[in-house]
């Protein structure tokens, strides 16, 4: 029974690697096998997500780091408060942003203006 149960729970981790390939690359496959293992029921309800809402499962990927109880916390909090889940993945978001993906908008070069000396010390005017 046990090695029907492991082989089962084996089966569903890589048809739902192979489902969720779409949703999220982040998602590594060795992760999955860790959710087969200790949680089964997990892996039946992230194919269940992958089949009828991929695009959710693809917002509960993202935030995922490599914590299997994360997983399971983030796909009940998305399942209970869909809001809260939604104010966290845009929070997740922005901090992941890099430095160079958020800038300050850059004036055109018609408004730009400088007031000062030169080098050469001589004055600029406009």
């Amino acid at each position: 029974m046990n090695n029907y149960l492991k082989t089962l729970s084996l089966s569903l981790a890589l048809t739902a690697s192979l489902l969720m390939q779409n949703a999220s690359a982040t998602v590594s496959t060795n992760l999955l096998l860790k959710i087969a293992d200790k949680n089964p029921v997990l892996i039946d309800r992230l194919s269940d997500l992958a089949k009828y809402n991929p695009e959710q499962l693809a917002e509960l990927l993202e935030m995922v780091d490599s914590n299997i109880n994360q997983v399971e916390r983030l796909l009940n909090l998305s399942e209970e408060n869909p809001t809260l889940f939604n104010q966290l993945l845009i929070i997740k978001r922005v901090s992941t942003r890099s430095a160079n993906e958020i800038s300050t908008p850059k004036l055109p070069s018609s408004q730009i203006r400088t007031f000062g000396t030169i080098a050469d010390g001589s004055v600029i005017q406009n």
